[in-house]
């Protein structure tokens, strides 16, 4: 169920450069703002049509204070981040904003732990399943993931010369390894459990983001196709397999709590991702001192990524090797250990 569910949130970062060129290219750029009135309209009405109502008696009164306290905290990160990539920016005003941001952040996880009915209820993120798979070690890996789409399309446009259009056919390969790997997601779990699938789905990214870097107009398209389709695949193993681990051993009192956390940090993880990769080109366009961003600077943002995707492999050592045995059906005897709480 949970590989059926991550089907869309997959398929929307790497279709949308598809579209968006082709809009680009053959009508105009302002139509990629437009498609969103009548996509919005569609996704009320389903909404409104589908969606079982469901009210609780007794619900506590909204908690403002920590609304706030996150609201800015994100913002600021995120707007913060974005200033230090940009070029004539004030990058101290920018670092001060990213600082002070941190601090709203830390606040807002110190009144959630006070307040008995915060926004944020942050009991699952004492459960190692919950807190490895979405708040540390897989939060690292989906900034990789998320920043990698957003790479991808611009190495095409301004690295290779290709148009919006041709660059976003470029990115169907790798949708295409995305839905390919769906069909034997399950299996592969049952067979080597999450700690070894997201150890070698993780490092099977980084590898792919140097080859990435790698890339130049010389290389052969059939090639490029082959290790399009390669992230691909482990983006989309990484995605199922971090996803359906977060869940694993959360209670059902925790259930609701943990899937407003677990939702807010994957949006956070795409943000970042992009704003980070952003970053990493503004900071070679420093060290290279192109005029916009060229196969050099593109190379530095990949390595970056390939980075972070490395170092959310070693981190998914510290995984107990049954977690999740219960979901995966991984090691069925051990599956009691990854019952009880980090």
């Amino acid at each position: 169920a949970i590989a059926a569910i991550t089907w869309p949130g997959l398929i929307a970062p790497v279709l949308g450069p598809f579209v968006g060129g082709l809009l680009a290219t053959y009508a105009s750029w302002r139509w990629v703002f437009f498609l969103n009135v009548p996509l919005g309209i569609v996704a009320a009405w389903l909404a409104h049509r589908y969606t079982p109502e469901h009210r609780e008696e007794h619900s506590p009164r909204f908690d403002v204070a920590g609304f706030l306290l996150t609201a800015v905290a994100l913002g600021g990160l995120i707007y913060g981040l974005d200033l230090l990539g940009q070029q004539g920016e004030s990058h101290w005003a920018a670092g001060a904003l990213v600082v002070a941001s941190v601090g709203f952040g830390v606040a807002a996880v110190v009144h959630a732990r006070r307040r008995p009915h915060p926004l944020l209820d942050l009991r699952a993120v004492y459960r190692d399943t919950f807190r490895q798979a979405i708040t540390t070690t897989g939060f690292v890996g989906r900034l990789a993931m998320s920043g990698t789409p957003f790479l991808i399309p611009l190495l095409f446009q301004l690295g290779f010369g290709y148009t919006a259009f041709e660059a976003g056919l470029m990115i169907l390969v790798y949708m295409a390894g995305n839905l390919a790997m769906k069909t034997v997601t399950t299996p592969i779990l049952r067979r080597c459990g999450f700690r070894r699938v997201l150890i070698g789905a993780n490092l099977a990214t980084a590898a792919t983001l140097v080859a990435y870097a790698l890339f130049t107009p010389a290389t052969p398209k059939p090639l490029i196709w082959v290790l399009l389709f390669a992230g691909g695949l482990s983006r989309s193993m990484t995605f199922t397999a971090t996803n359906t681990l977060t869940f694993a051993d959360v209670a059902p009192e925790e259930r609701s709590g943990a899937t407003a956390l677990s939702s807010m940090l994957q949006q956070v993880s795409m943000s970042l991702g992009v704003a980070l990769a952003a970053l990493a080109l503004n900071l070679g366009l420093s060290i290279w001192h192109d005029p916009q961003p060229m196969l050099p600077e593109f190379r530095f943002a990949f390595l970056c990524l390939a980075g972070f995707a490395a170092v959310s492999a070693f981190g998914f050592l510290r995984l107990d090797p049954a977690a999740g045995a219960e979901v995966s059906g991984h090691r069925r005897d051990a599956g009691q250990g990854a019952q009880t709480p980090g």
